[in-house]
């Protein structure tokens, strides 16, 4: 039988009053909702959105949107969740990386901002990957070279040493949505010249 799960008037009301105010932070708001429905089961959740939409009249309401267009509006402000305690297995769970590149930039994101170890080395990252209860790398240099040289979500320091980039922080922020995420590396690209355009250049060089 469905446990039955209430939210107090005070909660609701204080939950819809900031959903709906035009001048109230909406990722804020959104995560102080998170919060408080993480720990129900999401079934319950899921009923007791609807419900609070239905009671509230508030129809159109997309939360998705809300978040992600304030995550990226608002970068700066949220690189790491405001739960410091949360274990390196609970994020990597909540972050879904699907490749090893993506598992290296994950650990390694984790690291600067919750252990606070911004250079290190890959036997720390394969290291944090096992705390994690995550499959181990088939070979943890590989991974780490090509989150280096390839991906660019790490770079090399000094003696060995490598830190997460920028473009590896936004990367795992955008995480799990793989939409986001292709974005930051698409706009992360430089644009190339067109042929066009070289041979251009190319014939105005030969006439000056």
């Amino acid at each position: 039988m469905e446990e039955e799960y209430n939210l107090s008037k005070k909660e609701t009301d204080k939950i819809i009053e900031k959903l709906k105010s035009p001048q109230i932070d909406e990722f804020a708001a959104l995560q102080e909702l998170v919060n408080i429905l993480k720990p129900l089961d999401k079934s319950i959740v899921k009923k007791l959105i609807r419900t609070l939409i239905t009671f509230y009249d508030i129809e159109g309401l997309d939360v998705g949107n809300v978040f992600m267009r304030n995550t990226s509006a608002n970068v700066s402000d949220t690189k790491f969740s405001d739960n410091r305690d949360i274990s390196v297995k609970e994020f990597m769970l909540e972050k879904e990386p699907q490749t090893d590149v993506e598992k290296i930039a994950c650990l390694a994101y984790y690291l600067t901002h919750y252990k606070n170890q911004e250079e290190f080395k890959t036997l720390d990252l394969s290291g944090l990957n096992t705390e994690a209860a995550q499959i181990k790398f088939a070979n943890p240099a590989v991974a780490v070279d090509h989150a280096t040289r390839h991906a660019h979500f790490l770079v090399a320091t000094q003696k060995g040493l490598k830190k997460i980039s920028a473009i590896g922080e936004l990367y795992v922020q955008a995480l799990p949505n793989r939409d986001e995420a292709k974005e930051v590396v698409a706009k992360s690209k430089p644009k190339r010249k067109s042929k066009k355009n070289k041979n251009s250049n190319k014939v105005a060089n030969v006439n000056e």
